[in-house]
């Protein structure tokens, strides 16, 4: 599966969805993007079920400031080695183009969520489809504070768009023990969404 990122507070980083190892025999593989480790940590066990095979891909262009971006990285990789399973990550630091796209959106948090989530999920659902996975999912889904009505959305039309099967899950009742899990393997958890609107907040 593709994923975002890897288990913090509340972003993305498993799943059978999109990315990220083979399947063994008669099992599927799944992509998950992930962002956060906390979410990785209770996304993958669910996919892992489903899929047989699951992988994560890291990929979060708009996290500020870049030490940040550079701390969920880290904790993402130390979740996937420490699970066994594989990580793909696109080292992409993009906070240019946030911040010329926040400045032409300021002020419509729809607008800036929804282009994170879609900047993220369409190249998660690309990377299930380059890596041949039969579908991708996002740790985001686990995060109570994201819209996920929208996140639904936006991989729906990432899945029609890329060809991959997007793989649906309500992974938020299981928020709280990500958290406790990440806490205990003492990975980092983040405070904020990512975004430097979100930071300042």
């Amino acid at each position: 599966a593709a994923a975002d990122a890897g288990p913090t507070a509340d972003s993305d980083s498993t799943a059978a969805a999109a990315a990220e190892s083979t399947a063994g025999a008669g099992a599927e593989s799944a992509a998950d993007s992930d962002s956060t480790a906390a979410a990785g940590a209770e996304s993958a066990p669910p996919l892992t079920r489903t899929f047989g095979s699951v992988s994560g891909f890291f990929f979060n262009p708009n996290i500020h400031p870049i030490d940040e971006f550079e701390r969920r990285k880290t904790s993402a990789a130390e979740l996937f080695r420490g699970s066994g399973l594989p990580l793909i990550v696109l080292d992409d630091f993009a906070q240019d183009e946030w911040e010329a796209f926040e400045a032409a959106s300021r002020g419509d948090t729809r607008a800036r969520c929804e282009m994170c989530y879609r900047a993220r999920l369409s190249r998660t659902a690309q990377a299930a489809r380059a890596g041949g996975f039969d579908a991708f999912s996002t740790t985001l889904l686990i995060s109570p504070y994201q819209d996920h009505e929208l996140i639904r959305s936006v991989c729906e039309e990432e899945a029609a768009r890329s060809g991959v099967r997007f793989y649906y899950e309500d992974f938020r009742p299981h928020f709280r023990e990500g958290q406790a899990i990440a806490k205990e393997l003492g990975l980092y958890r983040q405070k904020y969404c990512g975004c430097i609107i979100s930071k300042t907040n």
